[in-house]
C-alpha cells in the first residue's frame, strides 16, 4: 500500500476514534465537507494535502496508531516553492487556500529543508534583520517561510501581521512571563509591542555568494 493510502486509512481511523464530525475534519484540511466525503467514498486525498496534513499534525501517524505499520511522526521531502510578495503572504491563509498564492514572482526556488506543500519563499526588505554577529538576514536574501507553522517557539524567526493593519514584517517572537513581542535582530531598531497575527514560521534562508 502506498504511504499517501496508509496515511488516508489511519486519519481515517483516528478521526472516526475521536468522534469528530466531517465537517471538522475538512476545517483541517482547507477543504469542503463534500469535498471530504467524495475522497472518502473514493479512497483518495490529493498528495499535497496529506503531506501537509503529515506535516502538521505528526501525532496523528505516530508508529502504533490504527493499522499504520513502519510509519513514524515526519515530515514531507523538500522540494521547489514559490517565491512570492509581501503582500500575499499577509492575504495568505493555508485553511482557505490549497497552494501560496499567485504565480512566482521569480524561478521557482529550491527548498533544502523539508517542509508543507504551502510553504513559500520571501525576499528579505530592509535591514532589521541584519545582524552583526551570529545568523543575520540581510536585505535581499531569500527566507523560506511554512504558514502551518503558526505556534512558535521564543527565538524562532517568524512572519507576522500586526493587529489592525496591513504590515507584515519578519522578526524574532518572544514570549517571556506571559508577555510576547517581536524582537529585530538589528539593535539600531526598537522591538514591536503591538498586538501581531503570526503569518508562519522561516525554516530557511538562501544568500548569493
Amino acid at each position: 500500500m502506498k504511504l499517501q493510502a496508509k496515511l488516508l486509512e489511519g486519519l481515517l481511523k483516528i478521526k472516526q476514534d475521536d468522534e469528530l464530525k466531517d465537517k471538522e475534519i475538512a476545517g483541517m484540511l482547507g477543504i469542503s465537507p463534500s469535498h471530504w466525503s467524495m475522497w472518502k467514498k473514493r479512497g483518495e486525498v490529493s498528495a499535497d494535502y496529506i503531506e501537509s496534513i503529515y506535516y502538521a499534525f505528526p501525532e496523528l501517524f505516530a508508529e502504533g496508531s490504527g493499522d499504520l505499520e513502519n510509519v513514524g511522526t515526519g515530515v514531507p521531502p523538500s522540494g521547489k516553492v514559490n517565491v512570492i510578495s509581501w503582500v500575499e503572504a499577509g492575504d495568505f491563509n493555508p485553511a482557505a487556500d490549497p497552494y501560496p498564492p499567485g504565480v512566482s514572482e521569480e524561478a521557482p526556488l529550491y527548498c533544502p529543508r523539508s517542509h508543507s506543500a504551502y510553504t513559500y519563499a520571501l525576499r528579505v526588505r530592509g535591514d532589521s534583520m541584519t545582524s552583526p554577529w551570529g545568523k543575520s538576514y540581510p536585505e535581499g536574501c531569500l527566507i523560506f517561510v511554512d504558514p502551518l507553522k503558526r505556534s512558535p517557539e521564543s527565538g524562532d524567526r517568524i512572519i507576522a501581521k500586526l493587529s489592525g493593519s496591513d504590515q507584515v514584517t519578519f522578526k524574532v517572537f518572544m514570549r517571556d512571563a506571559g508577555r510576547v513581542w517581536l524582537k529585530p535582530l538589528n539593535t539600531q531598531y526598537p522591538a514591536i509591542n503591538e498586538e501581531f497575527q503570526v503569518l508562519g514560521t522561516v525554516i530557511g534562508k538562501y544568500e548569493d555568494e
